[in-house]
């Protein structure tokens, strides 16, 4: 029973990981997009703020932290919502 429990613990704590895996790379995105409509000119601060947002984020991905990762991506879209 004990082997049942845990297997079906780490099944479910693949499963999570790999959707907060799969959110980063969506965002990353976002924030590519949103970049490209934002005319830098006019806000600097704000994009240079997001880019940076951005670039941490995905180091997080990388190193495998999916939940700070996608906190600073998200960061960094708001910041870019104008």
């Amino acid at each position: 029973m004990k082997k049942i429990i845990t297997s079906a613990l780490a099944i479910f704590l693949l499963f999570t990981s790999l959707s907060y895996a799969g959110m980063c790379p969506m965002v990353n995105n976002q924030i590519k997009h949103a970049l490209a409509k934002v005319d830098e000119s006019a806000h600097p601060e704000i994009v240079s703020i997001a880019k940076s947002l951005k670039e941490q984020g995905m180091e997080l991905h990388e190193g495998g932290d999916h939940m700070k990762s996608e906190e600073l991506l998200k960061a960094a879209l708001r910041l870019l919502d104008l």
